[in-house]
């Protein structure tokens, strides 16, 4: 039986992930040791399933769709840059969730609940809405690195509309991963 590398996620309307390009192209300036996550790729991370059985995924599909019932579609509004897991050990930068970030946590709680019987582990570090948009390599040119996310710590990217869950295939490549959406779920 194959396995496939799979994830729960919303995905970020074109004109939020432009405006979040642009703030990664004001982070490429600075000569640190960033991987960027390619804007295309750009998502809110609900749930990371790992490797799943393939004959597994439509239980994981119906367990997002239960999840769902009685959901209203929501405004979340995505603003500031901020780091994991601190300041001075930077290893991944993100952008924020404010507005409505209530409402996601709510949503990755009961998803995670619901998903442990399939033998899905809750997360262990507990959920932080946020937009992962780099990962640190090494640490090069920290002080303007720190300096350049102070200044973009409170910018406004937008808001967007939440009205679905989508589980993706997370296909790694050597150019990097290949996101495929194998499920949307559509709030009611």
């Amino acid at each position: 039986m194959d396995k496939i590398r799979a994830f729960i996620a919303i995905d970020i309307p074109k004109d939020l992930i432009n405006k979040i390009a642009n703030i990664q192209n004001s982070l490429k300036k600075i000569d640190a040791n960033i991987k960027y996550v390619e804007p295309e790729n750009i998502h809110i991370t609900l749930k990371f399933l790992g490797e799943v059985l393939e004959n597994k995924l439509a239980n994981v599909s119906l367990v997002t769709k239960e999840t769902t019932v009685g959901v209203k579609p929501f405004e979340i509004e995505i603003n500031g840059v901020g780091v994991f897991p601190s300041f001075n050990y930077i290893r991944v930068i993100w952008v924020g969730i404010t507005k409505g970030a209530d409402f996601l946590s709510n949503l990755q709680t009961e998803l995670e609940k619901r998903l442990v019987p399939l033998g899905f582990e809750p997360e262990e570090r507990g959920f932080s809405p946020h937009i992962t948009i780099g990962r640190v390599k090494t640490i090069k040119a920290k002080a303007q690195l720190q300096s350049k996310i102070n200044e973009l710590q409170n910018i406004n990217i937008g808001t967007m509309q939440v009205d679905c869950l989508k589980l993706k295939k997370s296909q790694l490549t050597p150019k990097g991963p290949i996101y495929t959406d194998l499920v949307e779920v559509k709030f009611q």
